[in-house]
């Protein structure tokens, strides 16, 4: 019996000699690997030190966690439950699952494969009887990746996943963001509504006013169809900004994953707009904004992946092995007298295949040109997203102060009218028109507060900050290096 189990021992030591001298010794690296270009390379403008529209800025860090910089707990309450129940995030972090179990699956085609393998039988002569067979054995299948094919392939794949974990934070941000923009537009047509219940008292009473005054013989009756008039507009823009307000309710319950009822009420004002947030350097903003990282991941998959496509025209070496023993009783199949090895190696060189491996390669080319594309056009247009959001800032205010002066003449100007008008002095024509000004001022000045607080949610977004303290843990690195952005 030693003799025996020395001689399979030799047997399976051959056998692992084989193995590893097929693996170790043909295996190479492939002669069409490429390294994806820089950012500048792929046709990235260069950035500049400085973003144009704020040179005079010290770089600093990009707020973090920007959703608790405006200091509303109530916003923040509805982030997380957004985060929690949004029907379209949890789609995407479906596909973030599903890219990374294909990252798994392409990686597991560089390992050997090892089944087990048992069966039993019978069978014989009926007249002399039956007889049994009993077989037990491993068989294992390997491809040298003699030409980095498999290993492109499984590289692109785990490219595809890193891509997809930043497809995910940007639909994370993408949400914050869109939950914050209908919180502030909800709690502007909050504001709006009140104005216009406002304005309707105060119309209805300079009806009640102007009535009087036709009644007692000192107005003309032109006066009172002017009051009557603007009060029943003044209703109709109420009924208008109520029905805007239930259509913001909804929409911010559809995000939050709620039957969209209009039963979320808003603030009865608005929320300040933070003090100015910093925007860092206009070359960070490729490496920090999650949708441009995935654009930049996509096309270093590219380049794999027609490495792999060239790399599959050359030929391929296959290793196979069996271990396994035979035998009429169950308890002798593994007696190493019943055991028997098996080793094969198998080269397959593609000849004719009617063009199928060229047509691969130029697929992967026309996607690696279209990803670079892809990746140069959304770069410029984070650029002129960011720079725009910064110019907006500045515009933004100034039109909020001007409107705040104009808004406070208007009001002191239609006090004045008014007591002229009690007085005799002038006609109901020109208090109305002064009114209107004043109204139009209000609806102007509560626009371009609530697009303040939409922009600097829009600046954050651009800018690729964070809504949250942490990031999501991230998916693991794939083997080879990624693209890497100009400086």
């Amino acid at each position: 019996m030693s003799d025996r189990s020395g001689l399979w021992r030799r047997r399976l030591g051959r056998c692992r000699g084989i193995v590893l001298l097929a693996g170790f010794g043909l295996a190479a690296c492939s002669p069409f690997d490429e390294t994806p270009p820089t950012a500048t390379e792929a046709g990235v403008p260069q950035a500049p030190q400085n973003f144009a529209v704020r040179p005079e800025d010290v770089p600093g860090l990009v707020d973090n966690n920007w959703v608790a910089s405006f200091g509303d707990e109530k916003l923040m309450s509805l982030v997380d439950e957004a985060m929690a129940n949004n029907l379209s995030l949890k789609g995407t972090a479906a596909r973030l699952q599903e890219a990374e179990a294909r990252a798994r699956r392409a990686g597991a085609d560089l390992t050997p494969q090892v089944d087990l393998a048992g069966g039993a039988g019978g069978g014989g002569p009926i007249q002399e009887g039956a007889s049994s067979q009993f077989n037990l054995g491993l068989q294992a299948s390997w491809e040298v990746d003699l030409w980095n094919r498999l290993g492109n392939a499984a590289d692109a794949a785990a490219l595809d996943a890193v891509a997809a974990r930043a497809d995910y934070r940007a639909a994370r941000q993408s949400l914050a963001a869109q939950v914050a923009t209908s919180w502030f537009v909800l709690l502007g047509n909050g504001r709006q509504a009140e104005l216009d219940q406002h304005n309707l008292d105060t119309l209805q009473h300079a009806y009640n006013v102007v009535d009087a005054r036709v009644d007692a013989g000192v107005s003309l009756p032109l006066d009172r169809n002017v009051a009557k008039a603007e009060a029943s507009r003044a209703g109709e823009q109420l009924a208008q900004s109520k029905g805007a307000l239930d259509d913001a309710a909804r929409s911010l319950e559809v995000l939050l994953g709620r039957y969209p009822a209009a039963e979320i009420e808003g603030a009865r004002e608005l929320t300040d707009v933070p003090p100015p947030t910093p925007a860092g350097v206009p070359s960070a903003v490729l490496e920090r904004r999650p949708d441009i990282v995935a654009a930049d991941r996509r096309v270093a998959a590219a380049f794999n992946r027609t490495a792999s496509a060239r790399a599959a025209q050359l030929p391929r070496l296959s290793l196979t092995a069996e271990l396994g023993g035979s035998s009429e009783n169950l308890k002798d199949v593994l007696d190493p007298a019943n055991v028997v090895w098996n080793v094969l190696g198998n080269l397959l060189a593609p000849v004719i295949d009617g063009g199928r491996l060229q047509s691969e390669v130029e697929i992967a080319t026309a996607q690696q040109e279209e990803a670079l594309s892809d990746y140069a056009a959304l770069g410029l247009q984070a650029f002129g997203e960011v720079e725009t959001a910064l110019a907006n800032e500045t515009v933004l205010l100034r039109r909020e102060e001007q409107l705040k002066l104009a808004l406070d003449q208007f009001r002191q100007a239609e006090q004045v009218s008014m007591a002229r008008y009690e007085a005799g002095e002038t006609n109901y024509l020109d208090v109305n028109q002064i009114r209107q000004d004043r109204i139009a001022s209000e609806k102007q000045l509560l626009a371009v507060q609530v697009e303040r607080l939409k922009q600097r949610v829009n600046l954050h977004l651009v800018l690729g900050g964070s809504f949250e303290d942490s990031e999501p843990t991230q998916a693991p690195e794939p083997q080879q290096a990624m693209v890497q952005t100009g400086n």
